[in-house]
């Protein structure tokens, strides 16, 4: 016994301090369920300059708090959205887009085009969420050039509470996509936008919007963000005397309402 703990002690001297971070991550996601941060302890975390891990788990605790968007927690997620630490960052987006103001979309932007694809994925999932103008032509522009297929789907949702002609015809042009998730997406948010249900054939949105110049979204549906709900794990369905929320709420994005009333389509030979 003693003999095996001493070559465990000497192998654990030998291990390199990066095999000591990844060892010591393991433990705390492996144990991090057992052991809730406190919001005081997250808000010190969150400012953490040491420890990436220590603030994106602040910002998941914050975010997860009845008021998680209050102005302490939002100028934490404002001052993180663009930390150093791509984990970090997206987590910081995720947080925006749930507490965020119409505002916040200039902050989450720039994440639409940078390298890591989880926070690009979190910026479009961010913007189903918060309404801006300012975002259709970054959400256009991800749906025809992301090589992420989960990124481009996002961005297809996000398309369809925008009665512009850019969005239609970038959600037209996506009925091709090579996933099928994003071309399901671009016809949901095409039925959204004009009450119609054509299919999966572009030609078709393509003459019924000539044949329809100027009144596309006379029909347009209300949009609504619904959130992912996983379904009952092992100690849900254990639990039967308690009774379970399942059915999800819709969410109208920040910022929607107070939107103009749309501009007309471009008369025809306009782009």
């Amino acid at each position: 016994m003693v003999a095996w703990s001493g070559v465990v002690a000497v192998a654990m001297m030998g291990c390199s301090s990066t095999a000591n971070r990844k060892f010591n991550r393991f433990l705390s996601d492996t144990f991090e369920p057992f052991t809730p941060t406190s919001v005081e302890q997250a808000e010190q975390n969150a400012l953490d300059p040491h420890d990436p891990d220590a603030r994106r788990k602040a910002v998941a605790t914050l975010s997860a708090e009845s008021d998680g968007g209050n102005e302490r927690y939002l100028a934490i997620y404002r001052q993180l959205v663009n930390d150093d630490d791509e984990t970090v960052r997206a987590a910081a987006i995720r947080a925006l887009g749930l507490y965020g103001q119409v505002s916040d979309v200039e902050l989450i932007l720039p994440h639409l085009t940078e390298d890591q694809p989880n926070a690009r994925w979190e910026s479009a999932v961010a913007l189903q969420r918060i309404h801006s103008d300012t975002a259709i032509d970054p959400l256009t522009q991800t749906l025809q050039n992301d090589d992420r297929s989960d990124v481009r789907q996002a961005a297809a949702i996000a398309l369809g509470q925008y009665p512009q002609p850019a969005a239609y015809n970038a959600l037209v042009s996506a009925l091709i996509d090579t996933d099928f998730g994003v071309v399901r997406a671009a016809r949901q948010s095409l039925e959204l936008l004009t009450g119609q249900d054509l299919g999966y054939d572009p030609s078709d949105w393509v003459k019924w919007s000539d044949a329809h110049r100027g009144h596309w979204f006379d029909k347009q549906q209300p949009y609504v963000w619904y959130p992912y709900r996983s379904p009952p794990g092992l100690i849900d369905k254990a639990q039967f005397w308690k009774d379970r929320d399942t059915q999800a709420k819709g969410i109208t994005p920040r910022g929607l309402d107070a939107q103009p009333t749309p501009p007309a389509p471009p008369a025809p030979g306009q782009s």
